[in-house]
């Protein structure tokens, strides 16, 4: 795995985002931000860019997923 560049996303967070590549299968891909999801306008966990939870309160069981996709 390389670091391969950095590009502009479409849709979701305005921060650019990691394009890696695989030097043995020759191919490419994206990395996204924790939270997010490929063509999704919305995370699809509430979360910032370091993965931290937006809500300070921390919930137990079923609760921490209420705001996710899931």
């Amino acid at each position: 795995m390389r670091k391969h560049d950095f590009r502009k996303r479409k849709t979701g967070p305005c921060i650019p985002i990691r394009i890696l590549r695989c030097k043995s299968h020759g191919q490419y891909f994206t990395v996204y931000p924790m939270g997010h999801a490929p063509y999704a306008r919305q995370p699809i966990v509430v979360v910032d860019l370091g993965g931290n939870p937006l809500d300070e309160r921390k919930k137990e069981g079923v609760a921490r997923w209420r705001d996710s996709g899931f």
